[in-house]
């Protein structure tokens, strides 16, 4: 292999060898031009996120519109957690989709409540599922109404089964219907009781079948008398066994008679092939039986 390398590098040099001497000069230059200016603009890089470190909260401060404007996106990740903090409410509005995307992790668990407030709506559909996934689940309840209404069908889906748990009720009202029927299976086990009660009519009625399938029984006990009576046809023909069995008394009453035939002979039916399979379970143990 060595010889290889050695081979090639003789050819390069027998090959400059035959090109005039100026020519070869003129290449050597351009060369050291080159490497002096790839060094320069590393130092220059280095320089400026030193100084970047530097700045106290109150020279962060007293940066204007126009000097937030001129921040080169890759330098965004440069700004400190206590820097993150310093920035105003005039200052953070400033930034542009460019340099949204490049906030990191650990600057984004660094804004404060407020902070995560003064964001326009097209500043937070910048974010992306990895930026979404980044903030604390205590941020969560800072989001406004018309921030969590222009999120994205993939912003809503990035939110964390912890994330979800930290919605307030006022949050998950404001909840567009697209994006109520895009809630995934594990998102839709991690919503509390009081998170499910506080989902409308019309968002109850959004939910695809195979939604409302992937409510855990106590999720489905935790449903009010006012939200069995939204659940449409196609979703109460989607409950399961074990999602009726954990109806309550008062759920039941909210039915239909009709209605509570239906899972009346939904869980006979159900309760019927249990004990057939049982019982032909039972005949085949005994058919295997070696005889004495």
């Amino acid at each position: 292999m060595d010889n290889e390398i050695n081979y090639s590098s003789k050819k390069q040099e027998s090959t400059l060898s035959l090109l005039p001497k100026t020519t070869q000069k003129n290449m050597e230059k351009t060369d050291q031009i080159k490497y002096l200016k790839a060094e320069y603009n590393k130092a220059i890089v280095k320089l400026l996120q030193e100084r970047i470190e530097k700045l106290t909260t109150k020279e962060i401060k007293k940066l204007t519109t126009k000097d937030i404007k001129k921040i080169k996106p890759k330098e965004i990740p440069w700004f400190i957690s206590r820097q993150i903090h310093a920035f105003t409410k005039k200052q953070l509005v400033t930034f542009n989709t460019e340099q949204i995307v490049q906030f990191t992790t650990l600057q984004i668990r660094s804004f404060q409540l407020l902070q995560i407030q003064f964001f326009k709506p097209e500043q937070i559909v910048a974010f992306t599922k990895t930026q979404i996934q980044a903030f604390w689940p205590w941020q969560v309840p800072a989001f406004t109404f018309i921030q969590i209404q222009v999120l994205t069908l993939e912003q809503i889906t990035a939110f964390t089964c912890e994330q979800i748990k930290y919605f307030t009720k006022k949050q998950i009202r404001s909840f567009r219907l697209s994006q109520i029927q895009v809630l995934t299976p594990t998102q839709i086990q991690a919503l509390k009781p009081n998170q499910i009660q506080a989902l409308i009519d019309c968002q109850i009625q959004a939910l695809k079948p195979e939604q409302i399938q992937a409510f855990l029984p106590w999720q489905i006990s935790a449903l009010t008398a006012a939200q069995i009576k939204a659940l449409t046809e196609q979703q109460k023909k989607a409950l399961t066994i074990d999602q009726i069995k954990a109806f309550t008394l008062i759920q039941t009453q909210a039915l239909r008679k009709e209605e509570i035939s239906y899972f009346t002979t939904k869980l006979v039916t159900k309760i019927n092939e249990i004990n057939l399979y049982n019982q032909a379970t039972t005949n085949k143990c005994h058919l295997n039986q070696p005889k004495i």
